[in-house]
């Protein structure tokens, strides 16, 4: 049944309904005590859905518990990065997901921002300018002319 209520949150075409839906799996999968990559994927799609920090943790959990290292485990972290109160521990995630990036070998524009966020951050000014020449050289690569390019020129 909880793989029935995935997929009819995966065919849902509203928000509410994927979130109900994904919901109601999670909780057979919890009563019936599953703890796998099916269950971590359900987390990142409530994730995804509402913007909570709270899913996406409970997906790195499952994912660093499970060890598995995906695109989503990368977003993850970025995430939660980006809803850190403090440099520190902003740059803590993005560090993570850039590494998990860099492992996979993903260059997209979620790698090119955790390069530009981690340059805005860094203090040494030779650090910040590696960051932001990251950034630049992939923002330039994936044809992204936008203000986040022009930010980074400057």
């Amino acid at each position: 049944m909880a793989k029935v209520c995935d997929k009819l949150g995966q065919l849902s075409t509203s928000a509410n309904e994927q979130h109900e839906f994904y919901t109601k799996s999670l909780e057979i999968c919890n009563k019936l005590c599953i703890s796998d990559a099916e269950v971590a994927e359900l987390y990142f799609k409530l994730a995804t859905i509402t913007n909570e920090r709270n899913y996406y943790k409970k997906a790195l959990e499952l994912y660093n518990e499970l060890e598995i290292e995906n695109e989503n485990t990368g977003y993850s972290y970025y995430r939660i990065g980006t809803m850190s109160d403090s440099k520190e521990i902003q740059c803590k995630y993005y560090e993570q997901a850039l590494a998990i990036y860099m492992n996979l070998g993903i260059a997209n524009v979620v790698v090119a921002t955790v390069y530009n966020n981690l340059g805005f951050m860094t203090e040494g000014k030779s650090e910040k300018r590696d960051y932001y020449m990251k950034a630049l050289e992939l923002y330039v690569k994936l044809g992204m002319e936008d203000e986040n390019l022009a930010t980074t020129y400057c």
